[in-house]
């Protein structure tokens, strides 16, 4: 729940927020929450909100995954509070016009601005969990395929448990693990930016310490399709690091691939990348590999790999063959592949 909640970093989507108004102290009905940090605006959460009196519960709507708020409105004065894993996150703020306008804190320090608007979209909580069409815009890898070994596949039972709201128990992103004569030292392994876009989010990543410009996580909104957040785990930046809201190239190296772990005394196997799709039902994860196009996946096609599906096992075939987990820890690694080993370049 945590990590779903402070995953309101992601790619802007244009949905319009119409109608109504914040009519005297009433509030029921439904809502876009919109949050800004750091200038970054956040795309449209939608919320359900009922009221008793001066009472308010919230839930996110279709979003059984992320915890539920109460709180208070007076006709002007608002607050609203989420229980996250026994920590709180807050919302106060005051009407202005047909919107809520105020400040917000999560756990761990996250803060910002928040925007509450009355809209009359409603949604279908059956459709939240239909698959996802993978568009195939990205025109260039995120990181140099010559060095890479082998590619563990979506849905696998690679690393740990990385899943959305939807599905539960598998690892919905690509592991990327480089040649033995790679991992010597850090700084080998170039990692770049696979699109147009925007630094949304740089943070500290929660294996091995996270010293000044040193194994962050980066999140990068494509311009393209805004709804897209490419998620680049494990990166050292580069000595003129990027920062929250630069807008950087498709090809434009952002860092390093992170595998020596001095902390840890550890060698990494792997280091890996990861895309969220937002809409308003919430957040979704498909395969990397699946957004490239004809022509960037030729790379791949070159080292052995005769479809994309050779990287992706289906939600059907997971379930068929399901994995168990402790927390985010697999307890079994199922009967299906983990790994596609890729030709010698």
């Amino acid at each position: 729940m945590k990590r779903a909640l402070r995953g309101f970093v992601v790619a802007a989507i244009g949905f319009v927020a119409a109608g109504g108004d914040v009519h005297g102290p009433s509030m029921e009905g439904p809502w876009l929450l919109v949050l800004t940090r750091e200038g970054i605006e956040d795309p449209p959460r939608h919320l359900t909100l009922t009221q008793d009196d001066t009472a308010l519960a919230a839930e996110f709507t279709c979003q059984d995954e992320l915890p539920l708020g109460d709180g208070t409105y007076d006709g002007h004065a608002f607050a609203l509070a989420f229980d996250v894993d026994g920590e709180i996150a807050t919302f106060t703020g005051m009407r202005h016009g047909r919107t809520i306008l105020g400040t917000f804190s999560l756990p761990e320090g996250d803060s910002g601005t928040f925007a509450l608007e009355r809209t009359r979209v409603l949604l279908d909580c059956a459709e939240a969990c239909e698959p996802v069409a993978p568009i195939r815009f990205v025109e260039t890898d995120f990181t140099d395929l010559d060095k890479v070994e082998e590619i563990s596949l979506f849905r696998s039972a690679a690393g740990h448990d990385y899943s959305d709201g939807c599905e539960s128990c598998r690892s919905m992103k690509h592991y990327y693990a480089p040649y033995e004569e790679h991992k010597a030292s850090n700084g080998l392994i170039e990692v770049f930016s696979p699109v147009d876009g925007t630094v949304v989010s740089i943070t500290a990543e929660g294996h091995g310490e996270s010293p000044e410009g040193e194994n962050k996580q980066v999140r990068i909104r494509s311009t393209a399709h805004p709804d897209h957040t490419f998620i680049l785990f494990h990166v050292d930046l580069l000595a003129d690091p990027i920062a929250i809201g630069d807008a950087v190239s498709a090809g434009e190296q952002v860092g390093t691939a992170r595998l020596v772990y001095p902390d840890l005394e550890e060698v990494a196997h792997d280091f890996d990348v990861g895309v969220q799709v937002h809409s308003l039902f919430g957040d979704r994860y498909v395969s990397f590999i699946e957004t490239l196009t004809d022509a960037a996946f030729a790379a791949y096609v070159a080292r052995g790999a005769a479809a994309r599906s050779d990287f992706v096992i289906s939600d059907a075939d997971r379930d068929a063959d399901p994995l168990t987990c402790d927390d985010s820890t697999f307890t079994s690694t199922g009967s299906l592949p983990l790994w596609f080993p890729l030709d010698a370049p």
